[in-house]
C-alpha cells in the first residue's frame, strides 16, 4: 500500500481510472481533511507487471483527460 498526492480532484480522478477498468484506490479526504488531495493505492503480489503497468497507464490517461 502507498499514498499518492494529486493536484487533480481525487474523486474525479478515481472515477476516470474506473472508466478505464481499474479500481484506482480510496480517496483519503473523507477521513482526514489534511489528506484531501491524497489517494491510497494497494497492489498485491497477485498482480502481474502488466496489470500494474495498466494501472499506471490508466492514471496517466485519466490525469491527462482531467487537465
Amino acid at each position: 500500500e502507498f499514498v499518492i498526492r494529486t493536484s487533480v480532484d481525487p474523486a474525479r480522478l478515481l472515477t476516470e481510472v474506473g472508466l478505464r477498468g481499474y479500481h484506482g484506490g480510496i480517496a483519503l479526504g473523507r477521513w482526514d481533511p489534511e489528506l484531501a488531495d491524497s489517494i491510497l493505492i494497494a497492489v498485491t503480489e497477485k498482480r502481474t507487471s502488466r496489470e500494474i503497468d495498466g494501472l499506471v497507464d490508466a492514471y496517466a490517461d485519466a490525469i491527462e483527460h482531467l487537465r
